[in-house]
């Protein structure tokens, strides 16, 4: 069976539970995903207001045949 390829985009807003009004783009996250074989990257982002920005950076690699 070949393995594909794909990329993935993804975008969303932590709104914490006790507001229901968004107020700006701290809580701001977004992702993107690149599939290709045995290949995987993936990138993240969240906005954490004052205390500063993540991003996240994860690649996995598979080794053998898919069976």
């Amino acid at each position: 069976m070949a393995a594909g390829k794909s990329v993935v985009l993804r975008v969303g807003y932590l709104l914490p539970l006790e507001k229901t009004e968004l107020e700006n783009f701290s809580n701001l996250t977004a992702g993107l995903g690149f599939n290709y074989r045995s290949l995987n990257l993936d990138y993240a982002f969240l906005a954490l207001g004052d205390i500063g920005q993540v991003h996240r950076i994860r690649m996995t690699f598979r080794l053998g045949k898919d069976s």
